[in-house]
């Protein structure tokens, strides 16, 4: 396993295969994220197109007169245009998601597990891999006196 010191890997060339692997998963995410869109914005136009009204239509055309209320515009399928509007927005946040997920992939030479896990202790531990001590019980004195605690007895208890 790598150290915390240094990345599991040297520096990867732009133009190397592992890059553009990486590169190609934040390709897919934007052309993933494009055809969503495009699928969004066709939805969107058919319903703007369906609740106009047409040129030569009354305006009592979408009166009922037997129950003296006005009818749905859509026919009362407001549940499944909230269901397409779910899987719409779900879809699109799901493409977003994809493309930055290989972006900060490719951006941060993440490739595999290992590199992922790299990352991961290294946020955790810090840069050297070693926890700054002074700074940890600095924020253990001020979250005690946050909540009122003294520090000194939850020691004694532990």
């Amino acid at each position: 396993p790598p150290s915390l010191d240094q990345p599991p890997r040297p520096y990867t060339p732009l133009l190397s295969r592992r890059s553009f692997r990486q590169f190609g998963l934040y390709c897919g995410g934007c052309s993933f994220l494009a055809f969503s869109i495009l699928i969004s914005r066709r939805a969107a136009i058919r319903h703007q197109l369906k609740a106009r009204l047409r040129y030569f239509t009354p305006s009592t055309h979408h009166l009922n007169f037997k129950k003296g209320q006005m009818p749905a515009p859509d026919g009362g399928k407001e549940p499944m245009m909230a269901l397409e509007a779910l899987n719409l927005a779900t879809l699109n946040v799901l493409s977003f998601g994809i493309m930055m997920a290989g972006g900060v992939s490719w951006a941060l030479d993440i490739s595999n597990m290992d590199d992922l896990r790299w990352w991961a202790r290294r946020s955790m531990n810090g840069a050297h891999g070693q926890l700054d001590e002074k700074s940890e019980k600095e924020l253990a004195a001020w979250v005690a006196k946050t909540l009122g605690m003294d520090l000194d007895e939850e020691r004694q208890l532990a």
